[in-house]
């Protein structure tokens, strides 16, 4: 089975997304040439021990973002598949994710503007940003240091002070219910067969954290999704934000009955940590090679 990861699906944006064109007619490949598994239909087979079939595909969506609900559902539901979403707090708790304010200044500002001002920011503090590492990635250096200074990288009140200025200074939307998808639409798409996943209350990074904080994290944002009735008590599923996760992480799994983890390894094989289910996602942009 190979499981596809994917963030924002949008008609056009200036950073990065898959076009939604391009998403409908890889779905229509898909349920022609692969049969796209849901959670519980994979669920069934890890509990009869049986075979996943080799043509199995499963499509994640992380972030529970309006495009969503906008694009992906209505497409999904066009060729009778089904997808899983990985819901965080932020529809609940009315509070835009760190994450979402920074890809909303990268997709409206040049990052040379962003890092200029960040850098006039940080020596106020007698800081340079080349003090701190960059984890590499797709991003060019520049805009991976921004973004994962304004994560995690940064001492936490300093970080979340330069979120604030940057929010306030670019005009960033803080509308959560024009960013997230409602209680009422993620109702709307379980109905026609959508499943629905943890992915914590503020999006951190877990290995990051205590067992306390992690247990906090995850817990709270379980139990908003089970009061709305959104989870499958039977095969419940949580992505790790940015794929980080520890042997505490797993314990607070287990505590809680969650079943599945989904992480981002850019690999095709499963595991299992004693009872937990630990399942490798493919980033989604690796579909246009594989359907060409």
């Amino acid at each position: 089975m190979k499981v596809y990861m994917f963030h924002y699906v949008k008609p056009y944006s200036n950073y990065y997304h898959f076009d939604l064109d391009e998403f409908d007619k890889t779905v229509q490949k898909l349920t022609t040439n692969k049969h796209i598994i849901s959670l519980k239909e994979l669920d069934n087979l890890v509990k009869k021990h049986q075979a996943i079939p080799e043509d199995a595909v499963m499509l994640t969506f992380d972030d529970g973002t309006i495009d969503h609900y906008q694009y992906v559902y209505p497409i999904l539901k066009k060729y009778h598949c089904s997808g899983l979403f990985f819901i965080p707090s932020c529809t609940y708790n009315k509070k835009m994710l760190d994450i979402q304010v920074i890809h909303q200044l990268l997709e409206n500002n040049p990052i040379e503007t962003l890092f200029n001002d960040l850098r006039k920011q940080l020596e106020k503090k007698h800081m340079e940003p080349e003090e701190f590492s960059v984890e590499e990635n797709l991003d060019s250096k520049k805009t991976a240091l921004f973004k994962q200074l304004l994560q995690y990288k940064l001492p936490n009140d300093i970080r979340i002070n330069l979120l604030h200025y940057f929010q306030r200074k670019y005009k960033i939307n803080k509308d959560v219910s024009n960013s997230y998808m409602s209680i009422r639409n993620l109702k709307q798409m379980k109905k026609d067969g959508m499943y629905f996943g943890v992915h914590t209350i503020t999006h951190p990074r877990l290995a990051l954290q205590s067992k306390e904080e992690q247990a906090q994290e995850v817990k709270s944002n379980l139990e908003s999704l089970l009061k709305s009735h959104l989870l499958d008590k039977e095969c419940i599923s949580l992505a790790f934000p940015y794929g980080s996760y520890n042997e505490d992480t797993i314990d607070v799994m287990k505590n809680l009955n969650i079943k599945y983890g989904f992480k981002v390894d850019d690999k095709e094989s499963n595991n299992d940590e004693g009872g937990v289910v630990l399942i490798d996602r493919l980033d989604c942009n690796i579909l246009r090679e594989v359907l060409k």
